[in-house]
C-alpha cells in the first residue's frame, strides 16, 4: 500500500469519525432540547461543520473507490467502451470544476481573513473565510 492510499484511507477514516461526531452531537441536542428543555448552543452548528468538513475530507476516497453518486440507468446499458469514455469525461468534469473553483477563489494579490461562526459559538470556522483585498 503506497503513501497516498494510506492517505486516502486515513482521511477516509476521520471523515467516518466525523459523521459518527455529528450523529451523537444531533442526538444529543434532540435530547437536550425535547427531553430536558435545554437546548445547546453549540450542537447544531459544530455538527454542520463536522457533516461538511466530512464530506470535503471523504471525496478523495470516494473517487478511488468509485462510490461517488452515479446515475446508472443509461450508463448501465451502454457498451463497455462507451462507459469508460463517460467514467473519464466524469472525471474530467470533477477536475475542471475543481481547477475553476480553485482559480476564481484564489485571485492574486489577496489575503484571507475568517469571520467568526454563528453568534452563539463565535469561532472561526475555515469554510467561512472569505478573500478580502490587502
Amino acid at each position: 500500500m503506497n503513501m497516498f492510499t494510506r492517505s486516502v484511507t486515513a482521511l477516509a477514516l476521520l471523515a467516518t469519525l466525523l459523521f459518527v461526531a455529528a450523529g451523537v452531537m444531533l442526538t444529543y441536542e434532540v435530547a437536550a432540547r425535547y427531553f430536558f428543555i435545554r437546548p445547546t448552543i453549540w450542537a447544531a452548528e459544530l455538527s454542520q461543520a463536522c457533516l461538511i468538513w466530512g464530506a470535503l475530507i471523504a471525496s478523495p476516497w470516494c473517487l478511488r473507490e468509485r462510490r461517488h453518486i452515479r446515475i446508472t440507468a443509461v450508463i448501465s446499458h451502454l457498451p463497455r467502451p462507451a462507459r469508460i469514455v463517460a467514467d473519464v469525461f466524469a472525471m474530467l468534469a470533477v477536475a475542471v470544476f475543481s481547477a475553476v473553483v480553485l482559480v476564481a477563489d484564489a485571485p492574486p494579490g489577496r489575503c484571507w481573513t475568517c469571520r467568526s461562526g454563528s453568534s452563539s459559538l463565535r469561532c472561526p470556522l475555515a469554510l467561512q473565510c472569505c478573500w478580502c483585498s490587502r
